[in-house]
């Protein structure tokens, strides 16, 4: 019998330990991570920023990989305390009054502001002490011209964004789950922290992102998965017309040239461009629509390639901002083909 009280009071004594630990545990705060800095590489497919805002220390948690499951397409804000969470989301959700279209108890979905050229309804879902986010709806109000025909893609799979709704009403716990003990505890943020701009890139390629296998490895073909423009900038395939395109608050102007000379100074101009900074956190994306340079390559076959460069110096792609450097080439590129007769 005294055995069995020993026994009894030592489980008492590790659940209240147990409790002790979790009640003590500040997920944001206590996460190996300076305030301002990011670690880019969580599982070869997460990224975490620690913030501070008036004394409130929180992460953001973003995917950076293929998605390929429901899990890729969220993203979430970390907090110490659900009091924290709470507070927050009760920010959003006066932020939001007036473009909340559905809403539960700790959640809502709503149109969100300042977005260029497309009208995205987000979803925000309070779990505990966690914020989860994602888009389940995104229309493009880029203009289109009327007489483009997209060549059809048989049995070609669009994911439907709606379907993460019900997956996050029903999923939330074991979504907190996943973030606090597979995400935070994924890789030592230490190591990772100290990443190279070099080694970033070839950690984002061996993920699947895309490996550049041709000879030269230009960041240009790192940042862009398609053989097209690896022919072009490898040298495989010879444009007959590059066209330069500046699209700013009074509308685009486009200058093109068919000049071999011309077309092989863009192509030389690119090979050039570096990868400067890699943008994971959806809030430091953004978008100027009034201020976008574009290259576009037509090639002989009828196929083309445009590379849409946000303020002339980001490329958005597969949910990451590429910010790149080393465009004095380039810029010389668009003063000779604009001064052309």
């Amino acid at each position: 019998m005294k055995h069995v009280r020993s026994l009894i009071a030592m489980l008492l004594i590790t659940v209240l330990m147990l409790s002790i630990t979790s009640c003590g545990r500040a997920p944001a705060s206590d996460y190996d991570l300076d305030v301002g800095d990011e670690n880019p590489n969580i599982l070869g497919e997460w990224s975490i920023k620690k913030k501070e805002d008036d004394g409130e220390v929180y992460l953001i948690i973003s995917h950076h990989g293929e998605c390929e499951e429901n899990m890729d397409y969220l993203a979430f804000t970390v907090f110490d305390s659900p009091k924290a969470a709470a507070k927050e989301f009760e920010e959003i959700s006066d932020d939001l009054d007036g473009r909340i279209k559905d809403s539960g108890d700790n959640w809502l979905t709503a149109e969100m502001p300042d977005c260029y050229d497309a009208t995205v309804t987000g979803m925000y879902y309070l779990e505990e002490d966690i914020i989860i986010y994602t888009m389940i709806d995104i229309i493009s109000e880029w203009p289109v011209d009327p007489d483009y025909e997209p060549e059809p893609v048989p049995d070609q799979y669009v994911f439907d964004r709606m379907e993460l709704k019900d997956y996050i009403l029903g999923n939330s716990p074991a979504i907190r789950d996943y973030v606090l003990d597979e995400i935070l505890t994924g890789t030592d943020p230490a190591e990772e922290s100290e990443m190279s701009r070099n080694s970033l890139i070839s950690e984002l390629e061996s993920i699947g992102r895309h490996t550049y296998t041709g000879p030269g490895g230009y960041e240009i073909c790192k940042i862009y998965s398609t053989e097209v423009l690896d022919g072009i900038i490898n040298g495989d395939e010879m444009p007959v017309r590059v066209t330069y395109t500046a699209i700013g608050e009074d509308g685009p102007d486009s200058w093109s040239s068919d000049d071999p000379a011309v077309i092989t100074g863009f192509i030389e101009a690119l090979r050039l461009v570096k990868i400067n900074r890699i943008v994971t956190d959806p809030d430091e994306m953004g978008y100027a629509a009034d201020c976008t340079k574009q290259i576009t390559f037509d090639l002989e076959d009828d196929t083309s390639f445009m590379l849409d460069l946000d303020e002339g110096f980001r490329i958005h792609e597969k949910d990451v901002v590429y910010e790149i450097t080393e465009l004095d080439a380039l810029y010389g590129m668009y003063d000779q083909i604009m001064q052309q007769p």
